[in-house]
């Protein structure tokens, strides 16, 4: 069986994420949603004094193949302080049953233990339960049913409206 290492990811690293990213929208039926580009990964994350996401990477050691990923930023909680939220969370397929999926996750709760997070806020679709039961598995809980939230979002022309008016 092979070995595989967590580790944070570095910015050469991001042209194989923006491959898993687009797995990933694929897998979550969205094969067109990715917008940005292995550059844009790399200027925001690497490039910038203040980068706007973190990233841990699973590393397959033989072939250094890297077959799952974290991809997050850092919040602020007006209730609990510092918080962490993920955007993306994704082992290849293939390799799911093989704990991969708790590295990842445990390598993360450790990053937001060191920064002084208190929390980790993230969405799943709702049909995807797979996902749903590993996290319940790690004592997540769904927001919008435990404290009658919603989720709401506006996308850049909105944005831009509201800015321009």
């Amino acid at each position: 069986m092979s070995n595989f290492t967590v580790r944070k990811a570095k910015k050469e690293d991001m042209v194989h994420i923006m491959k898993k990213i687009i797995e990933l929208a694929a897998f979550e039926g969205y094969p067109e949603g990715p917008k940005i580009t292995a550059s844009d990964l790399e200027r925001d994350g690497f490039e910038s004094d203040c980068p706007y996401f973190f990233c841990i990477v699973v590393e397959q050691d033989e072939t250094n193949k890297i077959v799952g990923y974290a991809l997050g930023n850092y919040a602020y909680s007006s209730w609990t302080g510092r918080a962490m939220y993920l955007e993306d969370f994704y082992v290849d397929p293939e390799l799911r049953g093989l704990r991969l999926g708790h590295k990842l996750f445990k390598e993360m709760c450790k990053m937001a233990r060191d920064t002084g997070c208190h929390r980790i806020d993230w969405h799943c679709l709702v049909d995807n339960n797979l996902a749903t039961k590993f996290y319940e598995s790690h004592g997540a809980f769904d927001v919008c049913k435990a404290e009658s939230r919603t989720c709401y979002r506006i996308t850049n022309d909105e944005i831009l409206n509201i800015a321009n008016l």
